[in-house]
């Protein structure tokens, strides 16, 4: 099993969620420990159980976990707010590895009685209860970033910051390539090129018809027209 999500685990967990889960109601929300949560959704004739780890993984299950007695003040306000609750939409912020889980209200997810479930997996990950308008009202833990508050109830969760892949312009991709020492594959010079990441940058490589341990500088015909820089570009 991975031991951490990376963005493009991310994002194909997130498509599938959008086809198993998107309709159906939260029934129920379970602490199986102080970071793992299961998230029970059903519809008639239909169930489907998510664990989430916060900062590990996401996925669903089969299996159902061991719960605590007592749920904990974090897990009772969930229930509290989204108990019964239709999930209308699940999506990944940019190319972060963050899920939106998306609770509207018939009038819209811009109005109020709307809420969102936002699960991190970066760094230690956190999982945090917001309203319509993206105000924290619950939250897995206090995050401080140079002894301020980032994340605590009552701040507002920022999307603005979210990562996000712009179209691949090719000449800065020629120039960046350019610079590639003599032993940089092209895995590594991709990975470190705008917001890939390395499982992303094997996917395009592998996609475009090349290969990911290629050596850039003596291996790879960098002008800006040659097949394999239009290759990577199309990928």
């Amino acid at each position: 099993m991975k031991q951490r999500f990376s963005a493009l685990d991310v994002r194909a967990i997130v498509t599938a969620f959008q086809q198993r889960l998107v309709g159906l109601r939260l029934q129920g929300i379970y602490d199986v420990n102080a970071k793992t949560f299961l998230l029970k959704f059903t519809k008639p004739d239909c169930k489907e159980l998510v664990i989430v780890e916060s900062g590990i993984r996401i996925h669903t299950t089969d299996f159902t976990r061991d719960k605590s007695i007592t749920p904990s003040s974090f897990c009772m306000k969930l229930r509290k707010h989204l108990k019964a609750r239709r999930l209308t939409g699940v999506r990944q912020l940019g190319m972060d590895r963050v899920i939106d889980f998306e609770f509207a209200v018939a009038a819209g997810a811009h109005a109020e009685g709307t809420y969102h479930i936002m699960c991190e997996f970066y760094a230690s990950g956190n999982v945090i209860l917001t309203d319509y308008q993206y105000n924290i009202l619950a939250l897995l833990r206090v995050v401080h970033i140079e002894d301020e508050k980032a994340f605590a109830v009552g701040m507002k969760y920022e999307l603005e910051g979210s990562r996000s892949i712009e179209p691949v312009d090719r000449v800065q991709l020629v120039e960046y390539l350019k610079k590639a020492a003599p032993k940089d594959t092209l895995k590594r010079m991709l990975a470190m090129f705008g917001t890939y990441g390395p499982a992303l940058s094997e996917h395009v490589i592998l996609r475009a018809g090349l290969t990911p341990s290629l050596k850039v500088a003596t291996a790879l015909d960098i002008d800006p027209q040659s097949p394999q820089i239009s290759a990577l570009v199309e990928a």
